[in-house]
Formats: structure tokens, sequence, C-alpha cells
């Protein structure tokens, strides 16, 4: 058993380092489940541990973006005739996100006193807003660079199960983001309006 969680550890660290893809992973719903589950845990620990009062629909964001997810990539490899790849292609994509985005949560969050400070300051007539000092640089290119490398495995891992070119991949990727974005938009504004 602990064989083999390290040579799953092993094949998720050569996707990261991209020198490995989806079809070196094992195809079993099982491990998919697994994968899926600490995602769903490690992301909601981060984003309750940065939510504000006002943002407590992260429950909500981290079910429609799952269930996004598997809609959108189940429908395309089934358009592009390789529904055999979506579960070593899901297990690869959410193990990668389960090992970026509970550190991208805090560090982006480190930015939204900024942001508030700024719409605050941009709100009001006065010049007399209190000003919240910028993030630092280094501080906002880790943030840039971790979103550059996570999109970068991410279109890989999408090239790799449809074997189309990077652009293809890169736009499926991006539209895939957009659709959780736009039904996770629809489901608050409904639930909350």
């Amino acid at each position: 058993m602990l064989a083999n969680l390290r040579a799953l550890l092993g094949m998720v660290a050569d996707i990261v380092r991209l020198k490995g893809g989806p079809e070196n992973l094992p195809t079993s719903t099982a491990l998919l489940a697994c994968v899926i589950g600490v995602f769903a845990v490690g992301t909601s620990i981060a984003a309750a541990s940065v939510a504000t009062p006002e943002q407590q629909t992260w429950p909500i964001q981290v079910v429609v973006g799952i269930v996004v997810t598997l809609g959108w990539f189940h429908v395309a490899l089934g358009l592009a005739k390789k529904r055999e790849r979506f579960i070593q292609t899901m297990t690869a994509l959410f193990a990668v996100r389960a090992l970026f985005t509970p550190v991208v949560i805090p560090l982006v969050a480190t930015f939204r006193p900024y942001f508030a400070a700024a719409a605050a300051a941009a709100d009001s007539a006065s010049t007399t807003a209190a000003a919240v000092p910028a993030p630092s640089g280094a501080l906002a290119a880790l943030v840039l660079f971790l979103t550059i490398w996570l999109l970068t495995i991410e279109v890989r891992i999408i090239r790799a199960a449809f074997e189309w070119p990077i652009a293809g991949a890169l736009f499926l990727v991006l539209m895939e983001e957009f659709a959780v974005v736009l039904v996770t938009g629809l489901l608050l504004a409904s639930i909350t309006g």
C-alpha cells in the first residue's frame, strides 16, 4: 500500500515537473474519487481560512467547480471520441489542483485588503481613504508564477488527453474555467437574488 502511494505521488510529481502525463496514472475510479476528495478538503480548508463573512459561499463554489469540471471534460472527451481517457485525465487534473489550490488561495487572499482599499478609494470622492500598502512585488511574482505554472501543467494534461495542439488545449482549459465561473455566478445569483 505504501509503495503504491509513493509510486502515485512520484507520477503526480512527474506531471508537475512536466516530465509525465496523465497516461502514466492508473485508470481507477476509486483513485479519482480519492483525489477529488483530497482536492475538495484542501480547497475547503484554504477557502474557509481566508473567507470573509461576506464570502461564505465557498462550499458552493467548491462543489460547482468539481461538478462543472467533470461534466465539461466528460462531454469534451466524448465529443472527441476519447472517453476512455476521462478517468486518468481527471485524476491528473484534480491531483495537480489539489497540490496548487491550497497554496494559491491564501496567497491571493493577501491581496484582498489592497483591492478593497483601492475600490473604496475609487468610490469615494475624497482622497482621505486609508491607504493599504500594496503587497510586495515578490509575492505578486510568486502568485503569477504559480498561476502560470498551474495553467501550463493543466494545458499539458489536456493536450496529452486530446492529442491537440497547445492552442486548442489552452482554449479548452480556459473555457472550462470560464464555465465554472459562469455556472457559479448564475447559481449564486439565483440563491441570493
